[in-house]
């Protein structure tokens, strides 16, 4: 199957095309998701309508799995500039209230205690069987992480679950984008703050990045996981458009003299597309359903670039709370213009060219 996106509006299909879907996401994108024969490709990619024709991939979930319990130095960290000051106790004033935050990811379990009512289901385009479930529980966390009562940055902020990836965790680009898609078109209904949290990814793909601009520049904030592989973050995709606020993972460690200090967490990819880092490691969220656990009352503590990414969206409608008239690149420079500058070890490999150029970020919640 292809994923073909087109110059305009106008497209046309050649002899035994199916055409599956068809997408307009804001004023500058227009797709077609096609079945194509081989002789009905090369037809479709000589089309002077045509842009770019482009196969469909997997997206997965990015996310490295760790357990430890009670672990919630996350949101001391992410409240301060100076890591000695680092506590139990997490600082904030606006709580991302009126904002609503699309989770495309897995689905969330609306009726955890962390989300208080504040969390609902939007749609479903992972073909898993089961719409409507988080049957994975990495898209709950991830909602836990920007907006849980207990666990998360934005306990205010309004969670709506897009379903793309599976039971699995994994999916397809074309469900990603039909996500995307859904997300505007809900988002222009609602007419109210909006930012989207993608803790997903693959292989660098252009019409997925052009999805994602056109989202940002139909007014929507897109905040992305960099990726968990330890490479050059421009190399994946979401995380290489330049127009969506790419995230890298950070956690603590012991310096030479003892003191903490922060360091990119080793799984983390890096490099120039990369815009912030926050937390990433041992962070504990809400969770699906597990047995011997009363329901809606399950916590995990896992690691990745998706819990780093929900960190920087719950920051964003923090931002959008308090200024609810800002456009995405406003939040975005919000976000910069208030970050830590200068105190994350990049640990950098002596083989890589790249991961120097890392911008020095770190997550702060301006309290």
């Amino acid at each position: 199957m292809q994923v073909v996106m087109m110059k305009s509006a106008l497209a046309a299909a050649a002899d035994g095309s199916e055409l599956k879907r068809t997408y307009a996401i804001g004023d500058s994108f227009y797709a077609l998701h096609l079945k194509l024969t081989p002789a009905s490709l090369e037809k479709i990619r000589a089309h002077p309508y045509v842009a770019l024709v482009e196969e469909n991939q997997a997206a997965h979930a990015n996310q490295v799995c760790n357990q430890q319990n009670d672990v919630i130095w996350n949101l001391g960290r992410i409240d301060t500039h100076d890591i000695d000051l680092v506590d139990d106790n997490y600082k904030y004033s606006h709580a991302g209230q009126d904002v609503d935050v699309y989770i495309i990811d897995t689905g969330v379990q609306t009726t955890h205690v962390e989300f208080g009512g504040r969390a609902e289901w939007g749609a479903s385009f992972a073909d898993d069987g089961a719409d409507g479930k988080d049957c994975n529980g990495h898209g709950t966390h991830v909602a836990g992480t920007v907006a849980g009562e207990l666990y998360g940055v934005a306990k205010n902020a309004t969670i709506i679950a897009v379903k793309v990836l599976g039971c699995t965790g994994s999916g397809t680009y074309e469900g990603v984008i039909a996500g995307i898609d859904w997300t505007v078109t809900d988002a222009k209904k609602r007419g109210r703050p909006s930012v989207a949290n993608m803790s997903l990814g693959g292989g660098k793909s252009t019409i997925v990045n052009a999805a994602v601009a056109a989202a940002v520049d139909a007014g929507v904030t897109f905040v992305v996981a960099a990726g968990n592989e330890n490479t050059d973050a421009c190399s994946r995709s979401p995380a290489s458009e330049p127009k969506a606020i790419t995230v890298a993972a950070t956690t603590i460690v012991a310096g030479a003299n003892g003191a903490s200090k922060d360091r990119r967490a080793s799984f983390s990819n890096f490099g120039k597309c990369v815009d912030i880092a926050a937390p990433g490691q041992l962070i504990k969220a809400a969770w699906i359903d597990q047995a011997g656990t009363p329901p809606n009352t399950a916590y995990n503590t896992i690691s990745g670039t998706s819990m780093a990414s929900p960190h920087v969206a719950g920051v964003a409608a923090l931002v959008l709370s308090q200024y609810p008239k800002f456009a995405p690149a406003d939040v975005e420079a919000a976000l910069y213009d208030v970050a830590t500058d200068g105190v994350i070890d990049l640990a950098c490999s002596s083989f890589s060219s790249v991961c120097p150029y890392t911008p020095n970020r770190l997550l702060y919640t301006n309290c």
